[in-house]
């Protein structure tokens, strides 16, 4: 993706536009009685536009501000420790220090279906996602419609969850360590979930289709801020089953 043209002010008055505490974000959308009618409406159409393989429905939320000239930034890193296995670290990147390459990764979707990119990544997988999404102005669209007929643009968004095969294989969960103190969020690869200290907040659904046209597999993103201390988590993980209908 090209910055040529891009707004770094749009970006800041958006970003931090979104509730800094997840629990808040979720609470407000439980308070909505179609939330489920309306997560389900947009896996629909993000189905029905052969999109379900890359993109899924976000709650829309953050955990920092974002300050001038700067975006969150989303890229790989391998602590130096022997057997230590690859992260990804998201953290406020300048605007003169950007990579050649970066796409985003979570959006806001207006009614018109014009994406409000939220945080952005270097990762190659979700490049070819983006590169699929941001031409597919027909799901996008119906998708800005969708969330706006039942005025949930504030709520809702959409995100592009796959990443380098490397990060994913034999894996089932993501967790998300974020550092408050240093503004970064750290995710690991792991091949379960572990216990975590707070209140586990779903972040993000999708819809995938098993090949036979009948059950679906949700991955369900989830954040938990912590009971104390200065490290919350969050993450994704393969969960949940959607019957035949």
């Amino acid at each position: 993706m090209t910055l040529k043209g891009f707004s770094f002010t749009r970006y800041r008055q958006t970003y931090n536009r979104l509730s800094d505490d997840v629990d808040q974000s979720f609470g407000n959308l439980l308070l909505r009685k179609e939330y489920t009618a309306a997560i389900h409406g947009v896996l629909d159409l993000i189905q029905k536009h052969q999109a379900d393989d890359f993109l899924g429905v976000l709650l829309l939320h953050r955990h920092f501000p974002a300050e001038r000239d700067t975006l969150f930034l989303e890229r790989p890193h391998t602590p130096p420790v022997k057997g230590h296995e690859t992260t990804l670290v998201t953290a406020p990147a300048s605007k003169g220090a950007l990579p050649a390459e970066i796409v985003p990764h979570r959006f806001r979707v207006s009614r018109e279906g014009d994406l409000q990119p939220l945080e952005f990544t270097t990762d190659g997988v979700a490049a070819a996602g983006w590169k699929r999404l941001e031409s597919d102005r027909r799901l996008l669209k119906a998708v800005g419609q969708r969330l706006a007929a039942g005025k949930f643009s504030s709520l809702l968004g959409v995100g592009i969850y796959p990443r380098e095969a490397g990060l994913t294989s034999a894996t089932t969960v993501y967790i998300e360590e974020t550092d408050f103190e240093n503004k970064m969020s750290v995710v690991h690869a792991l091949p379960s979930l572990p216990r975590v200290a707070g209140r586990l907040i779903p972040t993000l659904w999708s819809r995938q289709n098993t090949g036979n046209g009948c059950c679906t597999v949700s991955c369900i993103a989830y954040c938990s801020h912590p009971l104390g201390g200065q490290l919350g988590y969050c993450g994704h993980r393969k969960d949940g089953h959607v019957g035949c209908v």
